[in-house]
């Protein structure tokens, strides 16, 4: 393999290619037949690509292929030449080159454009300044060509002459400028145009300015051109911005998107001035509506995201026009428009915005058919959390968003609705005066309502808010009508007793055959012949014609009543949903002890409103008890539906009711929870907002520069020019991604120095492991410490998992006692644990064959520096728990015994976010909350901890871990289990620490440093 090869390709695939088959394609190259000819050649270029030896190869090409008149036919010996090495192993021009430069002048002089422009194109690939050089005048004389295909290819060739060998035209930018100046083609002026801009910038500035008025007119090809050289111009000199303003706003209009799309990137380098930007995000909207690749759609959603952190009072005017991208059916581009929305909101734009909102909600709800339906459900969910928040934030405009929640409380696609209730939940909450219209909607869709977590959240604000005797009266009666007639069978339904003999009957002629215990019993009988026979009777289980019933009911969502099934909450109730029946009893006795508050309200009326509620509630305890139910009750709703049956028989008198009575805690207590918890949510979003406005802060001693004072010098000192708007993404590169979090100048920590050999080893090596997203950067401090000077010294790296190690360290050769900084940049392409190992190898100079190794200590990278806390919605979290298969499942082991101390351990080890309301483990005694964390690459990371404190006061439990990708879930196990380990050798190696661990908060939080120690 030629080191050629090496230098090219990084990718070699072995062909194994024998003498034979050598044979055969000399053979094949020879043939008459072009057919056969371009087949052997190919397979030829292929072997040579992967660096099998063609010995005589190159001449067979020359003799056969290049004289060949079939056009195509040169053009692939000309790949073929392309890849071939032009010197022999000593360095010397191979003879057989002579040849090749005599064919290719000649296919420069052809007659046929095709030819002359193939031979161009192969000229641009030549690094050899021998091969070159006899070119050049063919070269020269093809920019006079009259074909423009044959003379843009020579401008290129020209270009690329002159930047690898100067020498050979020295003229070139004259002759380019000349050329350029009576050039029509717009292919050929861009060509010649761009090398101008890259080889004599003020030949090109001169003929820009020369045809500033024309601009609007050119090819796009050549716009494009001309902006990129006008960015230039104003990096270079800030003061000639003036001059190309108003081309660029012309160039805003131009029927190329590519065109519109850099001059409104331009326009925003070079002012940041409200018109420009105006104009830009225009521009930006305009591409927006008439694209049609998504693609492109998210690259612009992109860059006005950008513009809204430095312009937003100029993008509040145009969030319309954004909203305009809600016409996509792709989920992401609707998703990040209505994110950017939400940003752009003020009063001024709100009611308009709204609408839009509404607009697009009712179109999705009127999409015909099951199918569409589904595949808009996504986005009715986001438009109505959108709605949600702009309701949330500005309450003018929350009863025109209240407007529409009743129809989507019954949208078949669970998460819509759940999204809808907790919508009307919490404007229910923070509006007293649209509380008549949630209310009024709630009992317009409680009886068609089937989902289980939608009817309780119904049931809860019914039981909240339904407070005037009206509005108690009518949501009272509407429960009643939801559960249907009482007691509750599983075997009998909510039917007119007139008809329920003939349901019966046809129920059982269309049941289904499916397995239960039956009883058999056979007895002869008499047929209408005289003949006997015998018959078999067999008699149901009451379980199984439970069972049955059920599914011959099957579950349907229509109103109860005669001639039809069950209403959905009654079937809910029936199939053992008792959380669902917890839920109706709580309702129905806020219903009642809120009426009993009203002196006006009857004493027979109230204990008929009590009796009813004690009757349901009673109907439901028995029938969760009975050996005909589906399934029994659990102990959690049979205590929950016993305390609301107490409560129901307390005082009736309203002078009878004590605060301290246990009725308040009906009537109180609930709501000062869910205060509680919109509190919380608020002073979330609070934080999440100010923590946001720190990142933007710039500190006391912080450098400030200013774009003006920039004209004549270099930015920061380095010699590379700085663009404008470029300024935060230099200080990254240039800070090593200090404000990540890696802490220190440059991104430098102490804690991320890793030791990679032992202090006895001839060579000693440490490595500073710097993560930057995607990219690790390894600087490798090796040393000499033998007494011999050592050459020929390499790093070999090698990487386990998804890490690339994008190039080899270069050889060293080091003194006794020197010192050498070797850098390796590897490349991560997923959030998973990966390894980097290798070893040192040298030659000591001087001895004869003498040479070393040293092993590396591996490298582990953490999972934990692509882990970034993020917020999601609970019904989202849900969704992504059913749907992720990978789980790994952990045992809590902790000497801990607080439950609060230990959630911050998990949520410290794993660098998540706790999206459960906290506050109250400790007392209550066990802990159930939700960790959710992004990577750098887009994936999530579903975290579960179930947690209660035994008899003994200590802590078991599990935590439960799903992502998409089997690595994020492992590694997340692992570093649990490492972490719990740490903390309990820190925790006995410190006695005193674990006991006071047991005693307080105080011993928590000095066992949880210990840990983090």
């Amino acid at each position: 393999m030629s080191s050629a090869l090496e230098r090219q390709c990084s990718l070699l695939i072995n062909s194994n290619a024998g003498g034979g088959e050598v044979a055969e394609l000399r053979a094949g190259l020879e043939s008459s037949d072009v057919e056969a000819k371009l087949t052997a050649l190919k397979r030829v270029i292929h072997l040579q690509l992967t660096g099998e030896p063609l010995p005589g190869m190159l001449m067979t090409v020359i003799r056969y292929v290049l004289p060949h008149e079939n056009t195509h036919l040169r053009k692939m010996g000309l790949y073929f030449l392309e890849i071939v090495d032009a010197r022999g192993d000593d360095g010397a021009m191979r003879p057989e080159m002579i040849l090749v430069c005599n064919m290719v002048r000649n296919e420069l002089v052809h007659a046929n454009e095709f030819s002359r422009g193939c031979a161009l194109r192969f000229v641009c690939k030549l690094n050899d300044m021998e091969l070159l050089e006899p070119l050049v005048p063919a070269v020269r004389q093809n920019l006079e060509h009259r074909h423009s295909f044959v003379r843009r290819n020579a401008v290129l060739a020209v270009s690329s002459i002159f930047t690898k060998f100067e020498t050979l035209i020295p003229d070139a930018p004259e002759l380019v400028a000349e050329f350029l100046a009576a050039e029509t083609d717009v292919a050929c002026q861009r060509n010649a145009f761009s090398m101008l801009c890259t080889t004599d910038v003020d030949r090109a500035v001169a003929y820009l300015h020369d045809h500033l008025a024309s601009i609007a007119g050119w090819g796009d090809t050549l716009q494009l051109a001309a902006l990129e050289l006008i960015r230039r111009v104003c990096r270079m000199a800030p003061l000639e911005k003036g001059k190309y303003i108003q081309v660029i706003f012309a160039l805003l209009s131009s029927s190329s998107a590519a065109v519109v799309y850099e001059s409104a990137n331009t326009l925003i380098s070079m002012s940041g001035a409200p018109t420009a930007v105006r104009a830009a995000a225009q521009a930006y909207c305009s591409l927006l509506v008439s694209q049609s690749d998504n693609n492109v759609k998210l690259i612009l959603l992109d860059r006005v995201a950008d513009l809204q952190t430095a312009h937003t009072p100029v993008l509040t005017e145009m969030v319309m026009d954004i909203l305009r991208a809600l016409s996509s059916p792709n989920a992401d581009i609707r998703r990040k428009t209505l994110a950017l929305a939400m940003l752009l909101l003020t009063r001024r734009n709100v009611d308009e915005v709204v609408g839009v909102l509404k607009k697009e909600l009712l179109r999705h709800a009127a999409s015909s058919g099951p199918t569409a339906l589904a595949a808009s459900a996504e986005s009715r969910g986001l438009l109505l959390r959108a709605l949600h928040t702009a309701a949330i934030r500005f309450p003018d405009a929350a009863p025109a968003a209240v407007s529409i929640i009743g129809d989507f409380l019954s949208d078949e696609h669970g998460e819509v609705a759940v999204d809808a209730v907790a919508f009307a939940r919490e404007i229910a909450h923070t509006r007293e005066d649209l509380r008549p219209d949630i209310l009024r909607s709630i009992l317009d869709a409680l009886p068609s309502l089937g989902n289980p977590s939608v009817v309780r959240g119904g049931l809860w604000i019914l039981g909240e808010y339904a407070e005037s005797p009206a509005d108690l009266k009518a949501a009272f009666q509407t429960v009643l009508q939801a559960v249907g007639r009482l007691p509750l069978t599983a075997v009998d339904d909510d039917t007119d007793p007139d008809t329920a003999g003939g349901e019966e009957e046809a129920g059982d002629a269309e049941a289904v055959d499916v397995e239960k215990p039956k009883k058999s019993i056979r007895r002869p009988m008499v047929l209408a012949d005289g003949t006997y026979a015998s018959q078999t009777m067999e008699s149901e289980t009451a379980s199984a014609a439970a069972a049955k019933a059920v599914t011959t009911r099957g579950g349907s969502n229509g109103a109860g009543g005669k001639g039809a099934s069950n209403p959905p909450l009654r079937t809910l109730l029936v199939n053992g949903s008792y959380f669902v029946a917890a839920a109706v009893c709580a309702a129905l006795t806020k219903l009642a002890l809120r009426l009993s508050a009203f002196e006006a309200a009857p004493a027979t009326l109230r204990n008929k409103v009590r009796a009813e509620a004690m009757l349901v509630c009673a109907s439901i305890l028995r029938y969760g008890r009975d050996a005909s139910a589906i399934a029994p009750i659990d102990n959690g709703a049979a205590e929950r539906i016993t305390a609301c049956i107490l409560s129901l028989t307390g005082p009736v008198a309203p002078d009878e009711v004590d605060t301290e009575n246990p009725e308040s805690l009906w009537l109180d207590a609930p709501r000062a929870a869910y205060d509680a918890v919109v509190r919380e949510k608020r002073r979330k979003e609070a934080a999440a907002a100010k923590a946001e406005a720190l990142k933007e802060a710039v500190p006391a001693e912080e450098v400030i520069d200013f774009g003006l004072l920039r004209s004549g010098r270099r930015s920061a000192g380095n010699g590379v020019d700085a663009d404008l708007g470029e300024d935060a993404d230099l200080s990254r590169a240039r800070d090593g991604g200090g404000k990540s979090g890696m802490g220190g100048p440059g991104g430098f920590e102490l804690g991320r120095v890793v030791q990679l050999t032992g202090m006895s080893d001839p060579v000693y090596a440490e490595a500073h492991v710097a993560v930057h997203e995607y990219d690790i950067m390894l600087d490798i401090l090796v040393v000499n410490v033998s007494n011999e000077t050592l050459t020929n010294l390499t790093v070999e790296l090698a990487t386990m998992g998804d890490l690339r190690l994008c190039e080899r360290p270069q050889a060293h050769t080091l003194a006794a006692g020197a010192r050498v900084n070797v850098r390796a940049n590897i490349k991560v392409s997923s959030t998973e644990t990966g390894i980097i190992f290798g070893n040192v190898v040298y030659d000591v100079a001087g001895a004869a064959s003498a040479s070393g190794c040293v092993i590396l200590n591996d490298v582990h990278m953490d999972v934990m520096d692509y882990m970034r806390p993020a917020e999601v919605n609970d019904a989202a979290f849900r969704s992504m728990w059913a749907e992720f298969e990978w789980e790994n499942k952990v045992a809590v082991t902790t000497s801990l015994t607080s439950l609060s101390a230990l959630l911050n351990f998990i949520i410290e080890s794993t660098n998540m976010r706790c999206l459960t309301l906290r506050g109250s483990e400790d007392e209550a005694g066990y802990l159930a909350a939700n960790l959710y964390a992004r990577s750098v690459f887009g994936e999530d990371a579903l975290v579960n901890v179930s947690v209660d404190r035994g008899g003994d006061g200590r802590l078991a439990g599990f935590i439960r871990i799903r992502s998409k990708t089997q690595g994020i879930a492992l590694s997340l196990g692992d570093k649990i289990t490492l972490r719990q380990s740490q903390a309990q050798m820190a925790a006995a190696s410190t006695g005193s620490g674990a006991g006071a661990g047991g005693r307080g908060a105080g011993g928590n939080a000095m066992a949880v440093a210990a840990a983090v120690m």
